[in-house]
Parts: structure tokens; C-alpha cells; sequence
């Protein structure tokens, strides 16, 4: 992500999480995927909504650099 993309994001996730109620509604880090969902890869269901278990187990690279200490390249942290 670009230096300005990154510190736009960091700005409003700290908006966010300042009116986040408890550790629950706060986000920490987020990574922005360069392809959409796949439904062929099981991502999509047929109703149209995400299925997490497929996208973690799919691409697990960027879920590993999402919690690395420190966090990988892409990611960006509140």
C-alpha cells in the first residue's frame, strides 16, 4: 500500500476504534487483497457471502503477515 493510502486508512481506523465499544468492535491490523473472493476456491458461498474458513485456509500467507510480529508487507496497523 502507498504511504499515503496507508496513513488515510490508519486515520480512520483510529476514528473507528474510538468509538468502538470494547476490544470486539476494534480493528488492529488490515491488509488489503489484491484479488476478490473466489468462488471456484470455495470463497464465495452460494449465497453470496464470505466463507472465512475457505479464505484463512486459501490464503495464508496474508493471514500470516496479518499477525507477524512485526507485521508483514501490506499490512496496516491502528
Amino acid at each position: 500500500t502507498s504511504g499515503a493510502l496507508a496513513q488515510a486508512v490508519r486515520e480512520r481506523l483510529a476514528a473507528h476504534n474510538a468509538s468502538a465499544h470494547g476490544a470486539s468492535g476494534r480493528i488492529a491490523r488490515l491488509a488489503f487483497l489484491t484479488t476478490p473472493p473466489d468462488p471456484n476456491a470455495h470463497e464465495v458461498s452460494d449465497k453470496a457471502s464470505i466463507n472465512r474458513r475457505a479464505v484463512i485456509d486459501n490464503r495464508k500467507p496474508q493471514v500470516d503477515a496479518l499477525y507477524a510480529e512485526p507485521p508483514g508487507p501490506g499490512v496496516v496497523v491502528a
